[in-house]
């Protein structure tokens, strides 16, 4: 995906969203990195590079974006809430020792007759590989 500023500003249009440095800003940073980071995280890292943003207005621009369908938020346990760019419907794997997030290729079912789905998140739980192999679990 190209995370040109003038595509992503299109991208929020096209979304429905008023394309503002804050909302262009997190929407790179989630199109880029695919890491599945926490609110305070993608603060952290957004506001790196825009040091004039606060902790709300990312806060409200994920609010935003949630609200629209353009990222899924995923709570994952003990390691909190984490953001994800929905481009297509995945699952999502979550580490209960380390807390990793990794996407899951599934065929998802479509929406039941006589019902307007808005989301879907189908979380499997468990022991990544890693943390699986260091407990002798694998």
């Amino acid at each position: 995906m190209n995370t040109d500023i003038k595509d992503i500003a299109s991208l929020l249009r096209v979304a429905g969203i008023r394309p503002s440095l804050a909302r262009v800003a997190v929407t790179r940073y989630l199109l880029q990195k695919k890491s599945h980071p926490t609110v305070d995280e993608l603060y952290q890292e957004v506001s790196r590079h825009n040091p004039g943003l606060s902790r709300t207005t990312i806060y409200n621009t994920v609010r935003a974006l949630e609200k629209c369908g353009a990222i899924t938020v995923i709570d994952s346990g003990a390691t909190g809430v984490r953001v994800d760019w929905a481009i297509k419907p995945h699952a999502h794997f979550i580490c209960d020792r380390c807390g990793s997030v990794t996407d899951i290729d599934v065929a998802l079912p479509s929406s039941p007759p006589h019902f307007a789905v808005r989301s879907t998140q189908l979380v499997f739980k468990g022991l990544c590989s890693h943390c699986a192999a260091r407990s002798n679990e694998l």
